[in-house]
C-alpha cells in the first residue's frame, strides 16, 4: 500500500501527503540519484559512483574520477564516457565546478531518453519548477549563467553529446534554475561533511517546513526519508531545506534561493526568535550586529574546514567574551558547537564535553525532532564512555538510539556504533559490580 500520494496546492505547488496514518520512524522513500557529482575536495576518498569511502583507483583517462571497484567503474561508464575527454579539456582551461558537471550529467541523461516512469520516478526533470522567467537576475548572475552555458557547450562538444537543448540559451537557463531549486547537498550521516550534490527526483517532491515531520538521511549516495513523528492521513509530508537551528530571518534569507516565503508556524510566529537573538539583558541584538557576528562565526568555520584547529578555540572564546550573549543566543550556541567539534579533533575531551553540555539543552528546545539532537547525545555518550563514566554514557547513548532509530533506521552504521558503546558500558559496569562483591 502506498503511504503517500502526489498533490498540488495553489501556494506550495506539487507536494506529497499521507494517504493513511504513518507511524514515526516509518521509512517512506529510498532513492538513488538521477545524477550526482562528488565534490572536488573529497574526490580522492569517495567513490565517484557509490560515494562510499574506500581505497580508490582513478580513471586512467581524466584522472578526476575515482572508483572503489570495477563494478562501480562499469556502472558509471555510460555517463563517464562523455565526461572523460571533456574533463581533460576543462582541466587545461577554466575547470569544472560541481554544478556544471551535474548540469552536464543531467543533459546526458535527458539525451538518453530515460523512461522516468519505468525507472520508478514520480516526476521527470521537465516537471520540475523553473523560476528563470520570474527571477530578477542580476548582471553578475547573468555573466555566471552565460559562462556556464559556454562551458556546457564545450563539454558537450568534447564528450560527443548532441542535444537540441544546447541550441537555446533560454532553455539551458531554465534547466539551471530547475537544478538550483531541487538539488540536494549529499551529507554524511552525522551532518558534518557534504561530499557532493545530487538530483533526486522523488525526494524533490517533499516541500519545506521549518518544523518538518520527516528527515532525509544519506548513506553514501542513497537517500532515505523517514517520518520523525506520527503523521495523520491527509497531512503533508515535509522536510527542511534549511540548516537548523536558525532564527526566522536567517531561514527566510536562505529560502530566497528557492523563490518562496515560508509561512510555517515557526516563521509566522517567529518561534524562539526572542531567545535566539537576545543579549544577557534580554534585549534583542541589532540586525547589523547579528550580521557581523554571524560573518565572524562563518570565518571561524572556514578555518576549521581548512584544518586550522589550533587557534579556533582561542578565537571562539574571544568572540564570546567580546559580546554580551544570552545563554540561548543562536550565535553563541553555534560557536559552542564549533568549539566542541574542534576540541574532539584536538583530543581535549573534557573541554568538548563541557561545550556540548552547554548548547545541547537549547538545541533540544529549538529543534526537538531533528536528527542532530540524537547525534549530539551519541557524541556526549562516546566521550563519557571514554572517560569510564559508564552510567551517564549509557543514559546519553540510550537517548541517541531512541532518536536515531527514527531518523536513521536500524541498519545505520551510526546505530551500530551506539549499540557497540552501550554494550561495552554494560560490560564495564557488570565487571565493576563483580569486582566489589
Amino acid at each position: 500500500m502506498n503511504l503517500f500520494e502526489k498533490f498540488h496546492s495553489e501556494h506550495r505547488g506539487r507536494g506529497l501527503r499521507a494517504t493513511s496514518f504513518i507511524r514515526k520512524g516509518t521509512l517512506l522513500l529510498t532513492e538513488l540519484p538521477f545524477a550526482h557529482v562528488v565534490s572536488e575536495n573529497v574526490e580522492r576518498r569517495v567513490c565517484s559512483n557509490c560515494m562510499k569511502s574506500a581505497t580508490l583507483k582513478n580513471c586512467s583517462g581524466c584522472k578526476r574520477r575515482f572508483y572503489c571497484s570495477q563494478k562501480c567503474q562499469k556502472a558509471m561508464w555510460p555517463l563517464h564516457k562523455h565526461e572523460c575527454s571533456a574533463l581533460k579539456h576543462l582541466q587545461q582551461s577554466e575547470g569544472a565546478t560541481d554544478f556544471l558537471m551535474l548540469l552536464y550529467q543531467v543533459l546526458i541523461k535527458l539525451n538518453s531518453k530515460t523512461d522516468w516512469k519505468k525507472e520508478g520516478y514520480l516526476q521527470s526533470v521537465s516537471d520540475l519548477n523553473s523560476h528563470y522567467d520570474k527571477e530578477n537576475v542580476s548582471d553578475e548572475e547573468k555573466i555566471e549563467m552565460e559562462q556556464i552555458f559556454v562551458k556546457l557547450k564545450i563539454l558537450s562538444k568534447e564528450g560527443g553529446v548532441s542535444s537540441d537543448l544546447l541550441n537555446s540559451y533560454h532553455d539551458v537557463c531554465h534547466l539551471m534554475s530547475k537544478l538550483r531549486c531541487n538539488v540536494f547537498g549529499i551529507q554524511d550521516e552525522e551532518f558534518v561533511d557534504t561530499d557532493g550534490i545530487g538530483l533526486y527526483l522523488n525526494c524533490s517532491l517533499f516541500n519545506h517546513d521549518c518544523e518538518p515531520n520527516c528527515a532525509q538521511i544519506f548513506q553514501a549516495s542513497k537517500v532515505h526519508i523517514r517520518a520523525l513523528r506520527d503523521v495523520q492521513a491527509g497531512e503533508e509530508l515535509t522536510i527542511t531545506y534549511c540548516s537548523l537551528p536558525a532564527c526566522s530571518a536567517s531561514r527566510q534569507k536562505y529560502l530566497q534561493s528557492y523563490h518562496f516565503v515560508c509561512t510555517c508556524d515557526a516563521c509566522k510566529y517567529k518561534k524562539y526568535d526572542n531567545e535566539m537573538l537576545s543579549d544577557q539583558n534580554g534585549m534583542e541584538i541589532e540586525e547589523e550586529q547579528f550580521k557581523d557576528l554571524n560573518s565572524r562565526y562563518e570565518k571561524l568555520v572556514e578555518l576549521k574546514e581548512k584544518g586550522e584547529n589550533d587557534n579556533i578555540i582561542t578565537k571562539c572564546k574571544e568572540l564570546i567574551a567580546e559580546d554580551n550573549f544570552a545563554d540561548g543566543n543562536i550565535i553563541k550556541l553555534k560557536i559552542l558547537q564549533l568549539m566542541g567539534r574542534t576540541s574532539i579533533n584536538l583530543g581535549n575531551f573534557e573541554d568538548a564535553l563541557e561545550y556540548h553540555n552547554q548548547y545541547l539543552p537549547y538545541y533540544s528546545k529549538y529543534i526537538p525532532l531533528h536528527p542532530m539532537i540524537g547525534l549530539i547525545h551519541a557524541t556526549v555518550g562516546k566521550i563519557l564512555a571514554f572517560q569510564n563514566n559508564s552510567e551517564d554514557a549509557m543514559r546519553h547513548i540510550k537517548e541517541a538510539l531512541k532518536r536515531l532509530c527514527l531518523s536513521h533506521g536500524g541498519n545505520s552504521p551510526v546505530i551500530a556504533e551506539c549499540e557497540r558503546i552501550l554494550q561495552e558500558c554494560q560490560m564495564y559496569l557488570q565487571q565493576e559490580r563483580m569486582s566489589t562483591e
